[in-house]
């Protein structure tokens, strides 16, 4: 099992321990509302998505721009309430997983749903109505109902509605076991002097659950604040699972670049003059697949990179020695420290933008820190 030594690599180990993760294995095929919103964006801003096919929706350059602006943005498929949640004849009802990102602050969540004027009722199709969401909390002695948010709906549109449900996951994040859902409700005015009538979203063309799978409704959640590290997984289970794949471990030639030069024999030091070079960066790619990640849509591969070389005294000034790392490597010529001698290592790098899979109705764009090294020095 990984110990952890610093509150940084505890984040990074936070996100691979999660077994949903781990075991889902997604499809070559996405055609899901949710997963398919967050790859459409993917691929219209960062980079094409070449290892998945899914609905490609056409964002507005709003809707793209608020995304970019979030650090981390989650989509959460709506799911049916349990069997003993008793069935109302004139609203939809969902629930959302809204508890499952905690350590980002939550800027806004909007829930989403899809008119397809196919399914709209006869008697409904003239008429312009009121949805309006509600947020149920069955967390006391009785079940309370408060309202959320509500759109004005004119009977010729079709697409998705936007309501903006932010007050709800802040209250779901911090108290999960009052989560009982949205309620959905449709009304209709069939003239100025009568009221508004109760009408199930259903017969308004309002999709639910038993839609096509690109019009479910779902909701987007944006936060903010860039993770410090990534990792979250029992490394003595991704180890076991990894020897059970059949894969080249020679992929990356590590072997190749990772030889003591003051090991080899003097003919051998003729022949790899490459292997005494001075610290500096090699490029190697990683693919997640081969690490058993295979929950991570897009990048398939990052430039991983690693910083190779010696670091002996006398410097250059590619080598971005510290006066630390020269005080350490001067006591080494004179055999009088008891210090490391001064190692390569990544001194700087560039943050990534991850897609992927959190569970089977959650999945995430985020943005996490340090994942490529581009410089290396001596330290």
């Amino acid at each position: 099992m990984l110990t952890c030594q610093n509150e940084e690599e505890m984040d990074f180990y936070k996100f691979l321990k999660d077994d949903n993760m781990i075991n889902f294995k997604p499809s070559k095929k996405e055609t899901r509302s949710g997963p398919s919103y967050l790859m459409s964006a993917y691929s219209q801003t960062i980079d094409k998505i070449l290892d998945m096919n899914f609905i490609n929706y056409q964002l507005t350059p709003q809707e793209l721009m608020k995304i970019n602006n979030s650090d981390t943005v989650a989509s959460f498929l709506a799911k049916k309430l349990h069997k003993s949640h008793k069935k109302n004849k004139v609203t939809q009802a969902m629930i959302f997983d809204a508890e499952v990102i905690q350590d980002q602050p939550l800027m806004k969540a909007d829930l989403r749903l899809f008119r397809d004027k196919s399914r709209i009722f006869d008697s409904y199709r003239v008429w312009r109505f009121n949805l309006t969401v509600y947020m149920a909390d069955s967390s006391g002695e009785r079940k309370k109902y408060f309202y959320v948010d509500s759109k004005m709906v004119d009977p010729e549109f079709e697409g998705w509605i936007v309501f903006n449900v932010t007050e709800s996951f802040q209250k779901w994040r911090k108290h999960d076991e009052s989560n009982d859902g949205f309620r959905i409700i449709g009304r209709i005015k069939k003239n100025y002097f009568k009221k508004y009538i109760a009408v199930n979203p259903d017969f308004l063309g309002i999709v639910g659950l038993d839609g096509d799978p690109d019009k479910h409704p779902f909701a987007l959640g944006h936060y903010h604040g860039l993770v410090d590290s990534f990792l979250d997984f029992d490394y003595q289970y991704l180890y076991q699972k990894r020897l059970s794949r059949e894969a080249n471990i020679h992929d990356y030639d590590y072997e190749e670049m990772y030889v003591d030069f003051n090991s080899l024999g003097v003919y051998d030091k003729m022949i790899y003059p490459g292997k005494r070079s001075r610290c500096k960066i090699r490029e190697v790619n990683l693919n997640f697949k081969d690490i058993s990640m295979e929950f991570i849509v897009a990048p398939v591969e990052i430039p991983l990179n690693d910083c190779l070389g010696q670091c002996s005294y006398p410097f250059d000034q590619r080598a971005n020695a510290t006066d630390h790392a020269i005080l350490k490597s001067r006591e080494s010529i004179y055999e009088v420290s008891r210090l490391q001698k001064p190692g390569c290592t990544p001194i700087k790098y560039e943050d990534r933008t991850l897609l992927y899979y959190f569970s089977d109705s959650v999945f995430i764009k985020r943005a996490f820190k340090n994942m490529t090294a581009i410089e290396c020095g001596c330290r």
